[in-house]
């Protein structure tokens, strides 16, 4: 049997009722290595004769098939006593079932351990006659008629008719979870659980609406919270109205409950005071600690103001995760680059993944931050996509923190290599100085402000207008330095360094998070906002 498929679903606890439970038995000894187990089980009919050659399938209880039964070739089968055995098993929870293809099929839920070279046995199952669903799918308009059906842990792919009705007419006898997806763009799928499928009976659910990101209704939402912005002199103190912001909302158990959300979130919405629909992205859920990090996309900020608010909705976890990175963070709205370090991929959609050289995750501003050792850590990136900004505007950010003092020059971040041609980097030269650079034009602007060593966060940024040839050095939201730049960034693709220069010198020493790179100059109520939202002690919303 080939797992090495499988390996990579997740291993739960079964969440399926199903007719046996395993029982374990040790049938050898050994081990050593990556574990893996071998499963044994027996089969039987009701009339105890041995359905010999069924097929065996054993797959993950959280995974849904992407093709039918009928697609794929069995992990194993019966032999002439009714015994099977399935080689090579991961540790985690599984679904094993027995099918002979025709008329009969049983299931097993398992949870596989190390067991040191022993196998385990998971007992006799009795195979009974085939269970048949039916049902049918709503689509909203103009998706079409077309959609599919998947069970949790088994092998099924199950279309719809030109009416959206299904009928999966070779399932087991259990208590299953199914998966319900359109191909239609921007329709989300839907589970729908606790669906009883009974050997030799035909049992209809009631029909499953899929919705658009647009069309649900938030009335059906368990739980809601309001979260109320402030821009007044009292909250963030930004008098001018701020476009196309991304709103941090730090969600802790005093503003919802984690214990009644969705695995990941998953079930997490945001509205205006309005109640249209905002685009979000999740960028960390720990239902454990009860915090995440969510961005949410606002059209507008009102400046000194205090009648905007967001409503937070949750309790409904049978619906599409709509977090959606490349919604919040588009390049429409000129992101080139957009990375928030809860991984190593760029939030924009343009694919500019890091590549990590020795850099240590830290606690950052946001959720997870990076450590650079000042010697030979840094992030880079090989791909060129958003940022190769020829003649453009620019926006750089950055959260920083160190305690280290240095006289030379320590790189936050730079595209492309010195001398080449359209190399923009923006470092710090001393312990007072913030420079933004274009090497290659020798030209640069540099800011002077306090000691950039004294262990806290700040939020470093830089700005170019191409236009009227200025560049702008902002710390913690306020402009320190402007500065006439009499050139533009040229049109090279090269590489980009997150901490260091070419990977080979200028290694800066501190925590880094949150770095984005625009192609458009962002005014200075835009950073302001930005600042006074992500700092330690926010100021922007409060929970009523």
């Amino acid at each position: 049997m080939n797992m090495a498929r499988w390996i990579t679903y997740a291993a739960a606890m079964v969440c399926l009722a199903v007719t046996m439970r395993c029982t374990t038995h040790t049938t050898a000894s050994g081990g050593g290595g990556i574990e893996t187990i071998a499963l044994v089980g027996h089969a039987r009919l009701a009339d105890n004769t041995i359905p010999e050659n069924a097929a065996v399938y054993v797959r993950p209880a959280l995974s849904i098939g992407g093709a039918g039964l009928s697609a794929v070739s069995p992990d194993a089968s019966v032999d002439a006593h009714g015994d099977f055995r399935l080689d090579s098993v991961p540790p985690g929870s599984y679904i094993v079932e027995v099918n002979d293809r025709s008329h009969y099929s049983g299931i097993v839920a398992c949870s596989v351990v190390a067991s040191y070279g022993r196998a385990q046995d998971i007992g006799t199952d009795t195979i009974r006659p085939y269970a048949t669903l039916t049902g049918s799918i709503v689509l909203p308009a103009g998706a079409g008629s077309k959609a599919f059906v998947q069970v949790y842990g088994l092998q099924r792919l199950t279309e719809t008719d030109s009416a959206g009705v299904f009928v999966m007419s070779d399932l087991p006898p259990g208590n299953f979870r199914l998966r319900l997806v359109a191909p239609a763009a921007g329709v989300g799928s839907r589970d729908t659980s606790n669906i009883v499928a009974v050997s030799g009976v035909v049992s209809a659910i009631a029909p499953v609406a899929l919705f658009t990101f647009a069309s649900e209704d938030y009335a059906g939402w368990k739980y809601s919270r309001r979260i109320a912005l402030n821009t007044t002199t009292s909250g963030a103190n930004v008098a001018e109205n701020v476009a196309a912001f991304p709103l941090l909302i730090r969600l802790t158990g005093t503003i919802i409950d984690f214990s009644q959300t969705a695995p990941a979130g998953a079930d997490v919405r945001f509205a205006d005071e309005a109640g249209a629909h905002l685009h979000y992205e999740i960028a960390r859920f720990d239902k454990i600690s009860a915090a995440a990090e969510v961005w949410v996309l606002l059209d507008s900020v009102k400046g000194n103001s205090t009648a905007q608010s967001v409503t937070v909705y949750w309790g409904r976890p049978d619906l599409t995760n709509w977090s959606n990175e490349p919604a919040v963070f588009a390049p429409s709205l000129g992101y080139a680059a957009v990375w928030h370090f809860e991984t190593l991929d760029d939030a924009t959609g343009h694919g500019n993944a890091l590549v990590n050289n020795g850099a240590t995750p830290v606690a950052g501003i946001t959720g997870t931050g990076f450590s650079l050792n000042g010697t030979n850590g840094f992030l880079a990136c090989g791909t060129s996509a958003g940022l190769t900004l020829a003649a453009s505007n620019l926006t750089i950010v950055a959260w920083e923190r160190s305690t280290d003092h240095w006289s030379t020059e320590r790189m936050l971040f730079e595209h492309d290599v010195w001398p080449a041609t359209g190399t923009y980097s923006f470092s710090t030269r001393n312990d007072s100085i913030l420079s933004f650079d274009f090497p290659s034009a020798q030209a640069e602007v540099r800011g002077w402000q306090g000691s950039n060593s004294d262990g806290a966060w700040h939020c470093l940024a830089a700005t170019l207008n191409d236009a009227n040839d200025t560049g702008k050095i902002y710390r913690d939201g306020a402009l320190i330095h402007a500065d006439t730049v009499r050139s533009s960034i040229g049109s090279s693709a090269g590489a980009s360094y997150i901490g260091c220069r070419g990977g080979v010198e200028r290694f800066f020493k501190g925590d880094i998070d949150e770095l984005w790179v625009l192609g458009e100059e962002k005014p200075a109520e835009w950073l302001k906002l930005l600042y006074e939202n992500m700092k330690e002690n926010q100021t922007l919303y409060t929970i009523p």
